[in-house]
């Protein structure tokens, strides 16, 4: 067995980002940038009128007589305004400014009397409510750089340029094999000595907080040619395979044999840790394989600590998500063992609780769970108020 510590790194420098896609903008929120994206516009593309007003010179305009209103520039006008000298033309938020123009004084600060204008107010510094050309962005600078995290702001901002598309890291294609002559499907009356099947939904759920969709689902009886043969169709088409049970060392436990029939490389197999020590991580030409243990819970917790990762590096994040935190427990804690521990936990008024059921055939807890208790292997008795590596949930996909 090798330490939680030591599995991490094998998987960290095993993966890395998917080959880069052009996709539409429209489509790419939620992706990271591939590549930096420059402007092909100047951003406003014109002065722009930050305001209702009135545009003018203020070198050439005598405010202490009625100025002369002598034209319109109205929103989205694509035909310029003539404006003329000594006088000032009426301007809505967003229109362009008159050549000649070089202020703006907001309609409330004079009073309209016929086609003239009246100061009420102290006029306004010379470039007063205009947006300058390029005062955003100009034309060939950098609008994104490569790595950035496309959100709706940004996707909005880049749209705004002009730009139609961009180069991103596309999101793996994962596949879902679940194992266990046991599991019978939602819908099914059980017979004596079979459980329903959850792992499948559980992992696409799972999936869905990292905005990631199954490729496949598919599920194999314990006989070894079928989970060969179910593996081998899933490496054909994905990145990631995750095959639940049939990992362990029972006779009827044929994942780790189908993944050497396949030739798959072996980076670990058993990690010094509970739930989920007979793990497997693997890969095949370049597709990731993990076998995962069959008990839901431990099949969760392995998902959130070394599948998320691996996810994430493949889609250009960081490895380890901002999600790591470190708080005192509410409570006395104890376990057994040199194990490393991943505990069901609940974060509560800035201390962490351990929840009950931490089986790892049990997912009752996280029901109530909103983080993962990390006891490192010397950790045995630990004291209320004692300081622990808290993993939150909601956080696996932050950078």
């Amino acid at each position: 067995m090798i330490s939680v510590e030591e599995a991490k790194e094998i998987i960290n420098f095993n993966c890395g980002a998917l080959p880069p896609i052009k996709m539409p903008l429209a489509n790419a929120n939620g992706y990271i940038l591939a590549a930096a994206v420059f402007a092909p516009i100047n951003s406003p593309p014109f002065n722009q009128s930050a305001m209702d007003g009135y545009a003018f010179n203020s070198a050439e305009t005598d405010w202490t007589k009625n100025v002369l209103v002598n034209g319109l520039s109205q929103t989205g006008d694509t035909k310029e305004t003539i404006f003329k000298k000594g006088s000032a033309i009426r301007i809505y938020t967003g229109a362009a400014v008159p050549n000649g123009a070089d202020t703006v004084i907001i309609q409330e600060h004079v009073e309209l009397h016929g086609n003239h204008i009246v100061l009420n107010h102290e006029a306004p510094k010379t470039g007063s409510n205009i947006r300058l050309a390029g005062s955003q962005i100009k034309i060939d600078e950098c609008a994104a750089q490569a790595g950035t995290l496309l959100n709706a702001g940004t996707v909005g901002y880049l749209i705004g340029l002009g730009i139609e598309a961009v180069e991103v890291i596309p999101k793996p294609k994962i596949g879902i094999i679940v194992t266990g002559k046991e599991l019978v499907k939602l819908g099914s009356n059980l017979m004596h000595g079979q459980v329903y099947e959850s792992n499948s939904i559980m992992l696409k759920a799972a999936l869905q907080d990292g905005n990631l969709v199954p490729e496949l689902i598919a599920y194999a009886d314990d006989i070894e040619a079928e989970i060969t043969a179910t593996i081998k169709k899933a490496i054909a088409t994905c990145e990631v395979v995750l095959v639940t049970g049939g990992i362990s060392v029972g006779d009827f436990d044929f994942v780790g044999k189908a993944f050497e029939n396949l030739g798959v490389e072996k980076l670990f197999y058993k990690v010094k840790q509970k739930p989920g020590k007979p793990l497997y991580a693997g890969k095949l030409g370049n597709t990731f394989l993990f076998g995962l243990p069959g008990n839901p819970s431990s099949v969760l917790s392995c998902y959130y600590e070394y599948v998320v990762p691996c996810l994430r590096k493949m889609r250009g994040y960081s490895f380890e998500a901002n999600n790591k935190q470190f708080l005192p427990l509410g409570e006395n804690t104890h376990k057994k063992g040199t194990l490393t521990n991943f505990l069901k936990g609940r974060i509560d008024n800035g201390f962490v609780f351990i929840c009950e059921g931490q089986e790892s055939y049990k997912l009752s807890a996280f029901t109530q769970a909103n983080c993962l208790v990390v006891l490192q292997a010397e950790q045995n008795e630990l004291k209320e108020g004692e300081i622990v590596e808290v993993h939150t949930l909601q956080n696996c996909w932050t950078n």
